[in-house]
């Protein structure tokens, strides 16, 4: 497992209150070679039977040569399930895994109100029935362009991320929300890195 300095509390807490994925067989549908987050990463496309899961493994190989699997990726870990986050409309700072788009139709309202300060993100989770949200930031800020870099690519229209999100104090709608950092620009974090940064 890679980071697993990192993530062996996560994996504790989170094997409390879900259980563990086993099948029968495993079919690979796809494989392809990915740079992430500077990252050299093979994602694995594969899915579980009997129950038709789909899994999607992403692994790196370590200086030794030795595979590793994203455990968080495997699991698609959040730090608060998507739908708890959302009903519990909760202000204190949460880390999600989501997929980042520009905003179709601008919305703007409540705290949220003025266009010209705030710009919003449309932020969803792929393949899912859960509630959208739109994250704001207040347009040119430092966050607001590292944001739209991400979007910046020939022809991109969305970008995983992992993104800190969090409910303005009393909040007036559900599906608006304040984006105040940008843990990772992908869904795999280099644990090292971010160690590096923070010291």
């Amino acid at each position: 497992m890679r980071a697993a300095g990192y993530v062996v509390e996560k994996l504790r807490d989170y094997y409390t209150s879900n259980a563990v994925r086993l099948g029968e067989d495993v079919i690979i549908e796809r494989v392809e070679r990915v740079v992430m987050n500077g990252l050299d990463l093979l994602k694995i496309e594969a899915t579980i039977l009997p129950q038709k899961e789909v899994l999607e493994l992403m692994i790196e190989r370590n200086a030794r040569g030795y595979l590793k699997v994203d455990w968080e990726v495997a699991v698609d870990y959040q730090e608060v399930p998507w739908l708890s986050f959302y009903n519990e409309q909760r202000s204190q700072p949460t880390n999600l895994r989501v997929v980042l788009g520009l905003q179709d139709s601008p919305y703007h309202n409540y705290k949220f109100g003025d266009p010209v300060k705030f710009r919003g993100y449309r932020l969803w989770y792929p393949d899912t029935d859960l509630p959208k949200l739109t994250g704001y930031v207040k347009r040119g800020s430092d966050l607001d362009k590292e944001l739209a870099a991400l979007l910046a690519g020939e022809s991109v229209e969305k970008h995983p991320a992992i993104l800190t999100v969090a409910y303005p104090e009393d909040p007036k709608d559900p599906s608006m929300v304040r984006i105040t950092d940008v843990v990772s620009p992908g869904w795999v974090v280099d644990y090292e890195s971010v160690a590096h940064t923070s010291e």
